[in-house]
C-alpha cells in the first residue's frame, strides 16, 4: 500500500469512492420513496398527474423494489463505510 504526500493510501481512496456511490444510491432511494416508486423522468406537473394512474403500476412496483434494496443493502454498506472511513482518518492522524 503506497501512501501519498497527503497521508492517504489506496484503501482510503477506494473507501471515498464507495461512500460517494452509496450516497448516490441512498439519495435515489429517498427520491423513490417520495415519488411512491415512480422514477422515470417527468416534469413535476406530469408527476402529479401520473402519481395515481394505474397504467404506471409496474413502474411503481419496480421503484418500490429498488427503494427496498437501497435501504436493505446499501444503507448498511454506507454505515460500515463511514465507520471504516472515520477509523482510518483517526489512524492516519497519528
Amino acid at each position: 500500500m503506497q501512501v501519498s504526500s497527503y497521508g492517504w493510501n489506496e484503501t482510503l481512496g477506494w473507501l471515498i469512492i464507495c461512500l460517494f456511490l452509496t450516497t448516490l444510491f441512498l439519495i435515489f432511494g429517498v427520491v423513490l420513496k417520495k415519488t411512491n416508486g415512480l422514477f422515470l423522468a417527468r416534469l413535476p406537473q406530469q408527476f402529479l398527474i401520473d402519481r395515481d394512474d394505474p397504467k404506471f403500476e409496474k413502474e411503481r412496483q419496480a421503484g418500490k423494489k429498488m427503494q427496498q434494496m437501497a435501504y436493505r443493502y446499501i444503507l448498511p454498506l454506507a454505515l460500515i463505510s463511514w465507520l471504516i472511513f472515520i477509523f482510518l482518518l483517526m489512524l492516519s492522524k497519528k
